[in-house]
Order: structure tokens, then C-alpha cells, then sequence
């Protein structure tokens, strides 16, 4: 390479390609596939206005974050870069100014397609020059607050006021929006290029503290440094097995990221609510809302507690954790637990205190107005299996190392569903794409099927699981199942037979990390 920054810049636009263009088509193919439905179904509705521009503000936003998290989450530490010989605002500045660039190629030309497929009339710049401020803002935020027990805090804080600001351009900040932002006033460039510079002397500041090695005071207590600086360490009681102390590493190192996350959401709701809501029914109908989102948080927690425990980039197993002397099988139920207690206190750091406050509005004579209590129960342990088994399967794909073959997957996936829909739009009447349709979800699920019979064939013919376990997941599979379709059976009005059957198979996917933790793990740890 000819220079630093140049291998910098070839380093995020080639080494992470697949996931980059991953998550620009999926920031694309989401929106347009509700687009095509609605289109199919009768045409989009302009003359709803209020509806519209919230579908617009809530889809730029989230394509916003899919792609961002898709360049974010495949970029090596900061702190491979540190023993460079190059000054720190050069390194912020190449480290920035290529993925925020690409942030706004990306938003800019997803927007233009929907334009030219739907006739939306949305916005290009705008959103496109925001979503690069709000990228490196969120970045040098986590440069700041680095190791700190309060990062998820201050990300979700930062995220909160950009999130405002944004929905300020639309109308009143906390009222349903009025109108499209149309054009960049004076105002609004002044307002993004402050957050720009803003956000480089940010991260100058972080990340020269952070190559220096200072720190910053954390509420961990004082630290090892500090104890053996004094002449002794404080006394530890000794862990009670190998298992223990991997699993209060594990937990350390990623396990309360998820509760902290979902710590930090509440805690912005509820400021956002005390100063400007004040109703209890609004804050109940929150929770619900809040609570959708758990599922698609615990994702990105599985990817964190799937990491092998090293910095590669990649998440390859290194030598020093292949080559522990403990079995494969105990390494993955380890990782299971921890996986587990991380889902479980973050389900229960939303649930008490929405208990508390449905307990409130009964005290008070409010009617919940969200869901009934029966939904209720329900929607909080669906909410809690989601959470679980989206964790633990991102988890065990993290896990296998070989991440890139999975964004290469998604890729043929969008990329094959944005040509099914211009064929739709084109060429293919409503019989034939009812049709094309039904055979690749048959295909679909077959494939599924056949790929969780493997891995539990596999790991069980490995050794990886004890056949007790599989009997016992087996029994879990067939009594869900059967419930859910008897359900749907006798009652089809309170639970459809589609519903059942879109149940039942996350009922199976449920148990299926028991099976594809060890599998992957084994797979990353023998090369």
C-alpha cells in the first residue's frame, strides 16, 4: 500500500465488501418489499399524509442503522492502529471520512431507487448528509466511553438526540410529522457541519486518551492497576470451576451488554415521557412498543457473546483459546448460559417495571389500553423465546468464524427478492407469483428442516451432545408443535392457522442453538 490512509480506505471498502453490500440491499429491499405489497394490494396512500411521512421518517432511520451497523460491526479495534506512525487526527479522520462517505452514497442511492420505483418523492440529501453526522457520531461515542460500564448509556443517549433533531426537520420534534424535508435550509448545513467538526475533535480527544493508555474514572471500583500500584491485590474468593470462571469472564466481557441496552432504551423513553407525555396510558402503550424491539437487540448481543474472545476481526478462534484443555461440548453449553442470563435479565430489566406499571394503572382505575392481560402474558413470553433464540442462533453463527459466507447468503437472498419484485411489477401476473412464491417457501421450510435434523444428527454423532439432551429437545419440538396446531385447530379464530405454523417453526428454532453452539464452536476451534 502507498500510504496509511490509503490502506485504511482499502480496508473497509474491500476486506469488509460482503457486508457492506449486504446491508445496503437489505436497507433497500425492506422498504421496497412494503412498497410493492402496499402497491399490489390497491397503491400507496399519499393522501394520508400523517401516515406516510412516518413511514418515511421510521424507514430512513431504520436503513440508516442496518447499514451502519453492517460497516461498524465488521471494522477492526481502533487499537490495532495505535502503534502506527501516524498522528491520531489523522487516523480519526481515515477512519471516519471513508464510512461516512459511504453512508451517504448509500442513502442517497437506496432513496433515489424507491423514488423511481414508488413515486415517493422523498428527500435525498437531507437524510443522506444526517446519516453520515449521526454515524461518526455514534462511533466516537463509543471511542469515548470504551470499556465503560455506562457505554450503552451514553450511545443511547447520543442516538437519542440525533434521533430528535432528525424528526425535528419533519415538523415539531415530539409531533407526528407535517411535512417532508424537502430542502437543506442555511440553518441545517451550519447544524451538520458543526456535528461534523464536533464529532472529529471528539474523536482526536478519545482516541489519543485511548492511545496513551489513560483512563477515565469507571464505576467498577478501583481498578488492578491502582491495587498493585499500592503493593497488594484485594482478596478474591477462588472460583468454583473452570465453568464459573468462564462463565464470569463471558459475562464481563459481553453478557451485560444486553440488559445495559435495553437499560438504556427505558431510560431515554422514559425521560422523553416525563417531560413531554406524562400520560399513563401513552407510557404503557411505550412499553409494548419498547418491548418489539428486544428481539432485534438481542441480535446484536448474540453477535457480541458469539465473539470467540479474541480481536479478530473476523471472529477466528486464536491459539490460546483453541487449545484450553476443555472439551468442545463444555465450552458451548458455557457460552449457552451466558447467552441465556444475558436474555433473561434483559427481558426482566423491561418486564418488573412494566408489571409495576400496569399494577399502577389498575391502583388508579387507568385502563390499559395496549393489550388485555391474557395478551399480555402472551406477548411477554413470545417476546422472551424471540429475544432467546435470536440471540443464541446469531450467537452460534458469530461463532463459526466464517461470518463472510453468511453475508454472501444474504446478499443472494436480496438480491433475488428485489428481482422477484421488479418480475412482479413487470412481467409475472398475480397467479404466477402466488405460485413462485408458495414453491420456494415450501422449498424454504424443507431446507430448514433438513438443516436442523443435520446439525442434531451431527452434534449428537460428534459427541458434542448426550442423547438426553436431544430427546429432551426432540419432546420440547413435538409438544409445542402439537400445541400450537391444536390450538389453532379448535380456536382458528384467536390463533389462525398460518399464525400457528409461523409459531411452530420458531418454537423449533428455539431449541435448535442446543445443537449448532457446539457445532459451530467446534468448527472455529479445529481448522
Amino acid at each position: 500500500m502507498r500510504s496509511v490512509p490509503y490502506a485504511m480506505t482499502w480496508e473497509l471498502l474491500f476486506c469488509n465488501r460482503w457486508w457492506m453490500l449486504a446491508g445496503a440491499l437489505w436497507a433497500f429491499a425492506f422498504p421496497a418489499f412494503v412498497f410493492h405489497a402496499l402497491q399490489r394490494s390497491g397503491g400507496i396512500d399519499h393522501s394520508v399524509e400523517a401516515g406516510f411521512l412516518t413511514i418515511h421518517v421510521t424507514f430512513v432511520l431504520i436503513s440508516m442503522f442496518a447499514f451502519g451497523a453492517a460497516i461498524f460491526g465488521t471494522q477492526a479495534p481502533m487499537s490495532r492502529l495505535y502503534p502506527l506512525p501516524v498522528r491520531t487526527g489523522e487516523l480519526v479522520v481515515w477512519r471516519l471520512a471513508p464510512a461516512m462517505a459511504a453512508m451517504v452514497i448509500q442513502s442517497a442511492l437506496s432513496t433515489t431507487a424507491l423514488n423511481a420505483a414508488f413515486e415517493l418523492g422523498w428527500p435525498v440529501w437531507g437524510p443522506a448528509w444526517f446519516s453520515a453526522v449521526a454515524f461518526g457520531g455514534v462511533m466516537v461515542t463509543f471511542w469515548l466511553l470504551e470499556n465503560q460500564v455506562w457505554m450503552p448509556l451514553g450511545i443511547g443517549a447520543v442516538g437519542a438526540v440525533l434521533g430528535l433533531w432528525f424528526k425535528s426537520r419533519y415538523g415539531g420534534m415530539f409531533s407526528m410529522p407535517s411535512h417532508l424535508w424537502t430542502e437543506m435550509s442555511p440553518w441545517d448545513v451550519v447544524t451538520l457541519a458543526l456535528g461534523g467538526l464536533g464529532t472529529y475533535a471528539a474523536g482526536v480527544f478519545a482516541v489519543a486518551r485511548n492511545r496513551r493508555g489513560d483512563s477515565i474514572p469507571s464505576s467498577r471500583g478501583t481498578s488492578g492497576v491502582e491495587w498493585s500500584s499500592r503493593g497488594s491485590m484485594p482478596a478474591r474468593r477462588p472460583f468454583k470451576s473452570a465453568a464459573t470462571a468462564q462463565f464470569w469472564y463471558d459475562w464481563r466481557r459481553a453478557g451485560w451488554v444486553y440488559p445495559g441496552v435495553v437499560a438504556a432504551g427505558q431510560v431515554a423513553g422514559l425521560l422523553i415521557w416525563c417531560i413531554f407525555v406524562r400520560d399513563l396510558n401513552d407510557l404503557d402503550v411505550g412499553y409494548i412498543g419498547g418491548g418489539m424491539m428486544l428481539p432485534a437487540a438481542a441480535v446484536i448481543t448474540g453477535l457480541a457473546l458469539g465473539s470467540p474472545g479474541t480481536r479478530s476481526q473476523i471472529g477466528e478462534m486464536g491459539n490460546f483459546a483453541a487449545t484450553r484443555p476443555v472439551p468442545s461440548s463444555e465450552l458451548a453449553n458455557g457460552g449457552l448460559r451466558v447467552t441465556a442470563a444475558s436474555v433473561l435479565a434483559g427481558w426482566l430489566v423491561w418486564f418488573v417495571p412494566f408489571v409495576i406499571l400496569r399494577g399502577v394503572l389498575y391502583a388508579s382505575g387507568h385502563v390499559a389500553q395496549s393489550v388485555t392481560v391474557s395478551e399480555f402474558w402472551l406477548t411477554a413470553g413470545g417476546l422472551l423465546a424471540g429475544a432467546w433464540t435470536l440471540a443464541s442462533l446469531s450467537a452460534a453463527l458469530q461463532l463459526t468464524g466464517r461470518t463472510v459466507w453468511f453475508a454472501i447468503g444474504l446478499i443472494g437472498f436480496f438480491a433475488g427478492w428485489i428481482g422477484l419484485m421488479v418480475l412482479a411489477a413487470t412481467a409475472l401476473t398475480a397467479e404466477v407469483l402466488s405460485g413462485i412464491v408458495m414453491v420456494l417457501g415450501a422449498a424454504f421450510r424443507l431446507a430448514l428442516g433438513g438443516g436442523i435434523g443435520w446439525a442434531f444428527w451431527q452434534a449428537w454423532r460428534r459427541g458434542l451432545v448426550r442423547p438426553s439432551v436431544v430427546v429432551v429437545a426432540i419432546a420440547i419440538c413435538v409438544a409445542s408443535v402439537a400445541g400450537l396446531l391444536g390450538t389453532s385447530a379448535f380456536e382458528p379464530d384467536r390463533l389462525p392457522l398460518d399464525a400457528a405454523v409461523f409459531l411452530s417453526w420458531w418454537s423449533v428454532l428455539a431449541v435448535v442453538p442446543v445443537a449448532t453452539f457446539p457445532l459451530a464452536l467446534a468448527w472455529n476451534r479445529v481448522r
